[in-house]
């Protein structure tokens, strides 16, 4: 067999294992990412990370294909390159603007248990195990039953599947800490979820970035490799 289809197939196979790991990372690390994206967009807050995924995830698809030809190559390098860059410029989009419209969210448009933005919040409190925006005193303004100052998704638990360690013991330190500023966080969580909604953004796009320059970089590597050998071939 010819030395340049035996280097083809070898390509082919490394970048379907590639793609392979790609469409599991994509689809297994994107969930509290896209947890935190449907609250931001009940506020018509676009981050765009989504559609850099999918695109991510389709040049990948689309490589095996046409990896034949040296242009096409070229052209995903390039593709990869400008979804790096991407990653990195909304990385620096969760500013001020972030922490406001997460504001606005809790003292405006929060009705504890109704609603899509109380249900959004909810769920990124379970999954990030925070409370609030920067903290449990954000909801002191806000109507509760009898006996409740924050949500339930504030109590400490075990996992985001268990019930609360001891919900009685996380209201009453709720109220502690929203009245009379006293607080040691045993069953309840303190974190605000604006430093943790950043640090999942940057992780995530961190991790995408690097993913795109990665695969660049392979792609450089097996077309190098690929034209020194059918020169000296």
């Amino acid at each position: 067999m010819d030395k340049k289809v035996i280097i083809q197939i070898a390509v082919i196979i490394t970048f379907n294992c590639a793609i392979l790991a790609l469409a599991i990372w994509v689809f297994l690390q994107k969930n509290t990412v896209k947890t935190i994206q449907d609250l931001l967009g009940i506020y018509d807050m676009e981050t765009h990370i989504g559609a850099v995924a999918i695109g991510i995830l389709c040049c990948g698809i689309i490589v095996p294909i046409v990896i034949f030809s040296t242009a096409s190559i070229i052209l995903m390098c390039v593709v990869y390159l400008i979804f790096g860059f991407l990653s990195a410029t909304y990385d620096c989009q969760f500013d001020d603007r972030l922490e406001i419209t997460l504001n606005k969210s809790l003292k405006e448009d929060y009705i504890d248990g109704k609603g899509m933005v109380a249900k959004a919040w909810d769920k990124i409190q379970f999954e990030l195990s925070c409370c609030g925006v920067l903290g449990p005193k954000d909801y002191a303004d806000v109507k509760f039953i009898t006996g409740r100052y924050v949500p339930v998704s504030c109590c400490q638990r075990q996992d985001t599947h268990a019930q609360p360690f001891n919900e009685t013991m996380c209201q009453d330190e709720a109220d502690l800490l929203q009245h009379k500023q006293v607080n040691n966080g045993s069953f309840l969580n303190t974190v605000g979820c604006y430093s943790e909604m950043k640090t999942s953004f940057h992780k995530y796009l961190l991790k995408m970035m690097w993913l795109s320059f990665g695969m660049c970089i392979t792609l450089v590597i097996c077309l190098t490799v690929t034209l020194c050998i059918i020169c000296i071939g």
